[in-house]
């Protein structure tokens, strides 16, 4: 008799911590990716005005481990360095998908606008906007300058140069070689200049067309788990 009444005062115990763990479950759905929202908006006014920052993850308590469903990220003007951006994508290894747009960009001598920056698994995909007058003044050295369309693999810039007192005109192709992102002079057997090649990131393909004003660029890549700890 004592067993089974002591059975019985039990169950009041048992029916009110369940009951607290399925609320603390439920306020932890709404209150941890309230918290990391901040926490990354808080991080990335490094680069420039504070973005607003968007974050999905079910159930939260991933959250706590660093994981995330998806990741939304909208900022005015950001500032960052090559190397910078790639040490954002690589922490981003364990969220699903990550949806980026940034209105301007100044990443090295290039100032982009309606930047878009997706990720979904280990894919990266990301476009950009760049004016004639911004390509110019970021290759200076080169006159005349233009993308060629429909030029076949990569973006091919053609232009001129002066050497020793002479104008010659040529064309540069910027394409993926290898996962690595190279530029090279066509016509001119000197090989190629590696302009990314980072274990995090492997370059697949890069393209360009024309829009009103100037060109749309795009890049796609596949992060390495390794490289990011994962």
């Amino acid at each position: 008799m004592q067993t089974r009444s002591s059975g019985r005062a039990a169950r009041p115990v048992l029916i009110g911590a369940a009951g607290l763990l399925v609320a603390a479950l439920v306020a932890s759905q709404f209150l941890l990716p309230a918290v990391t929202e901040r926490r990354l908006a808080d991080e990335l006014e490094q680069f420039g005005p504070r973005p607003d920052v968007q974050v999905s993850a079910f159930p939260a308590v991933k959250l706590l481990f660093g994981r995330a469903d998806r990741i939304e990220i909208d900022a005015t003007i950001a500032r960052v360095e090559t190397s910078s951006l790639l040490d954002e994508l690589s922490d981003s290894g364990d969220v699903g998908e990550l949806d980026t747009r940034i209105g301007e960009l100044q990443i090295g001598l290039l100032r982009l606008s309606q930047v878009h920056l997706t990720k979904d698994g280990d894919d990266v995909t990301a476009a950009a906007t760049i004016t004639l007058s911004e390509l110019q003044q970021a290759l200076r050295q080169l006159a005349n300058l233009r993308v060629v369309p429909n030029a076949g693999e990569g973006i091919v810039f053609e232009g001129q140069v002066s050497v020793f007192g002479r104008t010659l005109g040529g064309r540069a192709r910027v394409r993926a070689d290898g996962g690595k992102l190279v530029v090279g002079l066509e016509g001119l057997p000197i090989g190629s200049l590696t302009l990314v090649d980072d274990e995090r990131v492997r370059v697949t393909d890069v393209g360009a067309r024309e829009v009103p004003g100037g060109y749309r660029l795009s890049i796609e890549g596949v992060l390495s788990r390794t490289a990011s700890g994962a």
